[in-house]
């Protein structure tokens, strides 16, 4: 993904959008005094990995809501004047036999073609988004936790020097490190974590730890009190690993009733909102944080940086 050669008074409006594994997200925008004006945002709940893990393949009830939301999506690219389109996709799509199926009736219903991107370039763009859109000056770690999978990034900067994928998110973890009388294997998760950054090469501490994703951004809305999502506030708010692992404790008593009600900004997230909230926790504790930021934006906006 790369900028091209426009001439000087063209106007690039940009559309990014990330099929993910729980959630797709569309962000239009275009380039405004040497930064991005977000023009429209979106997010929608498709669960396009649900039951990847065990049949290895997408479902067809998932490529429909992946198709339909897509589909919706096109009404705000038409409405905004789009120049230029890019979807990618992640982890479900990367990890499912099916890949190509899916892909060709996405392209087929909507007409947008869909990029499955690797696990480096997932990393590297949730870098790309996080350091611009909160000018972070020293190094940085960037936490991305997903549904299958989490990705780390660091740098000094705007400069990444190094990624790392570890298929550990909050789908898998309910999947893979659960026992039905004792609950989460927090150890198991530690200890896949540690030998994943030990592996990895990654020894100088950074200034800040930077949380993007859904399982972040629902937290921190949950930390506040808010009824909705407020990009405003969350963007940039700095949340305590002691007050995110009494929420995940807090939530994990609850019902998935009571804790939709309480998530009255993205009630679809009920159900992995406590796995999420334990895998950044424990990411937080091997990497020895007490405090992180947390950035509203992700993988889009990443994409709308190297495409203006």
């Amino acid at each position: 993904m790369c900028k091209k050669e426009k001439p000087d008074d063209f106007i690039t409006t940009a559309c990014a959008i990330d099929l993910g594994s729980n959630s797709a997200l569309i962000l239009i925008g275009r380039e405004a005094n040497g930064q991005i004006e977000v023009v429209y945002e979106d997010m929608r709940t498709t669960r396009l990995g649900e039951g990847v893990s065990e049949t290895g393949k997408i479902s067809i009830k998932a490529i429909n809501r992946a198709i339909d939301t897509i589909s919706t999506f096109k009404e705000a690219i038409k409405e905004h004047s789009v120049t230029e389109i890019h979807c990618i996709g992640t982890s479900a799509l990367r990890c499912a036999e099916n890949r190509k199926q899916v892909i060709d009736e996405i392209e087929k219903k909507t007409g947008i073609g869909v990029e499955v991107i690797d696990e480096e370039e997932e990393a590297r763009l949730s870098f790309i988004s996080a350091t611009h859109s909160l000018n972070i000056e020293g190094r940085c770690i960037v936490l991305d936790v997903g549904s299958y999978s989490s990705q780390l990034s660091w740098g000094a900067g705007t400069e990444i020097e190094g990624t790392l994928s570890l298929p550990i998110g909050c789908l898998i973890l309910r999947e893979t490190f659960t026992d039905e009388e004792a609950g989460y294997d927090t150890y198991a998760i530690e200890s896949a974590i540690k030998g994943g950054i030990e592996d990895s090469g990654m020894k100088e501490r950074a200034d800040t730890l930077v949380l993007v994703g859904g399982s972040a951004v629902a937290g921190a809305s949950l930390l506040l009190g808010l009824s909705e999502y407020n990009r405003r506030i969350i963007h940039g708010i700095s949340v305590g690993l002691d007050e995110m692992e009494d929420m995940a404790v807090s939530l994990a008593l609850m019902s998935e009733d009571a804790i939709r009600q309480r998530m009255a900004f993205e009630p679809e997230r009920a159900d992995i909102i406590v796995p999420g909230l334990i895998v950044i926790t424990r990411f937080m504790r091997v990497l020895d944080y007490n405090i992180a930021r947390v950035s509203w934006w992700g993988l889009t906006y990443g994409m709308l940086v190297e495409i203006l």
